[in-house]
């Protein structure tokens, strides 16, 4: 059971799902939000209501539950009669997790595990396990408004039967939160290469062409790359950027005064979030791939790109070098560094044999480190070896 996450779900959480129901797995994702688009087979999408308003759908999962785990459906029923808003989430997950009976319940968002610390605790006949995956460990705890949750994440790490984390840098980034190195288990992204791959690129060779994917979030940097990018102009450079990746309203205002401000509307191109295929696609057009995130696990972007024979400028944020290796696949510079990021650009603009070179080695990079057949035996290996232990 994978719990607390949208459907449909973020890309890379995606391919992990469609990966293990492929193996045989039987997944039941719990979301509370509306699930849209298409569902795998042998996956399940379980809506939770958010509300009382909700509560036929609730009751259905209270008689699962009273058929399954009568004292879990008792004791849910006093957490959603008795403690507000925080006893319904409770009280529902409770019966949700009662009604299926999953050997293995995932959170793979770390502050979307401690609301349900109580289920965590009192756990019976299944395993917990909770995922690491870059802000929620490495930006959330700076937040005083969220100190609260952020607080809790070492119980959450004790409690747990493992953490799943995205690299080495997490683990620990995660330990200064309390997490015992031995319960962490490091398993990188991945990238389907057959999906995510090189072609001709049918770009005007005089003319450049910069992509950035990713959401328009200030952790991901975008005034930075823009800067960075300005730079490569100001150089002589016959150069054009495309970013793709959606934005909130106060994103978008902030973002599109920054290109007006710095004169480079004619130069930049956001076209908003689109799908993953016609990210792909719009990659292999690509020249240089840029990505100036303030703080990562690995990027799953920049995997996308370099799968896609890209050459990578990319910040030293968090594990970014455990996947791009500096002066081979691109260049990984100083996290703000926009000097060191333009100039980055203007090596990879002035010179296409290296960027040649460094395409094909951060494809092959990816062939060998961070493939979905690799992840997905990580993935299994991790699971089976928590059932193992139980039957132990």
């Amino acid at each position: 059971m994978i719990l607390d996450i949208r459907w449909p779900p973020e890309t890379f959480l995606l391919r992990k799902i469609e990966a293990l129901a492929r193996c045989g797995y039987r997944i039941t994702v719990v979301t509370a939000d509306a699930a849209k688009g298409r569902i795998p087979q042998n996956v399940r999408v379980l809506t939770l209501p958010a509300s009382r308003r909700g509560w036929m759908r609730a009751f259905w999962l209270l008689f699962g539950a009273m058929l399954r785990e009568p004292r879990q459906a008792f004791r849910g029923l006093r957490e959603v009669f008795g403690g507000g808003v925080t006893g319904w989430r409770l009280g529902v997950r409770r019966w949700a997790i009662a009604a299926e009976r999953p050997d293995i319940v995932h959170w793979e968002w770390t502050l979307a595990a401690v609301p349900c610390l109580p289920l965590i605790e009192e756990r019976r006949g299944w395993h917990a396990v909770v995922s690491c995956r870059g802000s929620q460990v490495s930006v959330a705890p700076a937040n005083p408004k969220r100190a609260k949750e952020t607080g809790h994440s070492g119980r959450v790490f004790s409690r747990c039967c493992a953490v799943h984390c995205v690299s080495d840098s997490m683990v620990e980034e995660a330990r200064a939160l309390g997490l015992d190195r031995t319960r962490a288990a490091v398993i990188r992204p991945a990238v389907d290469p057959g999906q995510f791959h090189s072609g001709n690129s049918a770009n005007d060779p005089a003319r450049l062409r910069i992509a950035m994917t990713g959401a328009l979030k200030w952790v991901r940097g975008p005034e930075h790359a823009l800067l960075a990018f300005q730079r490569l102009l100001e150089s002589g450079a016959e150069a054009e950027m495309e970013i793709f990746g959606g934005a909130g309203k106060q994103e978008k205002e902030r973002f599109l005064y920054s290109l007006e401000d710095l004169g480079l509307r004619e130069y930049v191109q956001w076209r908003g979030a689109v799908a993953a295929d016609e990210v792909a696609r719009r990659l292999r057009e690509a020249d240089i791939f840029l990505h100036a995130s303030h703080s990562e696990g690995i990027s799953n972007a920049v995997l996308e790109a370099m799968a896609c024979g890209l050459p990578v400028v990319c910040t030293d944020a968090g594990g970014m070098r455990e996947a791009v290796r500096d002066g081979i696949d691109g260049f990984v510079v100083p996290v703000r560094d926009v000097d060191a990021m333009a100039e980055a650009l203007v090596k990879l603009a002035r010179d296409p044999d290296l960027r040649r070179r460094m395409g094909a080695a951060a494809r092959q990079r990816v062939l060998e480190e961070f493939t979905l057949e690799r992840q997905t035996r990580e993935w299994r290996a991790l699971y089976e070896g928590l059932l193992a232990e139980c039957r132990n």
